[in-house]
Order: structure tokens, then sequence, then C-alpha cells
């Protein structure tokens, strides 16, 4: 069981957590799952070898952010 898995059931009641986790993880791996190509499309697209590099650089700020919010969360509850 990956960590993530565990931190996703925080977030939704008893009742829904299985369709909470199963959408969160089925989203995420069709968003960030097709990385390799999206990768090769910003290259192609914006004529640089730099673009992937900015891809990664928003996927990690929005990570940042994911992080921010839930160590908020935990400290407004517990």
């Amino acid at each position: 069981m990956d960590a993530s898995v565990l931190i996703l059931a925080a977030f939704f009641p008893v009742q829904c957590r299985y369709s909470g986790l199963a959408f969160c993880m089925t989203f995420g791996a069709a968003i960030l799952g097709n990385n390799p190509n999206m990768a090769q499309f910003l290259k192609e697209y914006f004529d640089s070898i730099l673009a992937p590099g900015f891809l990664l650089m928003v996927l990690s700020i929005l990570t940042l952010i994911a992080l921010i919010h839930v160590s908020r969360r935990n400290k407004t509850y517990t």
C-alpha cells in the first residue's frame, strides 16, 4: 500500500471512501501517467529541449501546494 493512499483515505468519509480513492487514483494516472508523451509534445511544439523541464516544474509546484494544503488541514483538525 502506498503512502498516498493513506493520505487520500483521510479526505473521504467511510461511506464513499472506495469511490473517492478510485476516482483520485484513476484521474492521477490519466493526467500524470502520460508524462513522456506530454514531454515529447512540448519539446516539439516549443522547439526547445527545456520545455519538458517546465512541465516538471509545474507538476512539482502543484505537488507542493497539495502538501501544504494537507499539512494545514491536519493542523486544523488535530
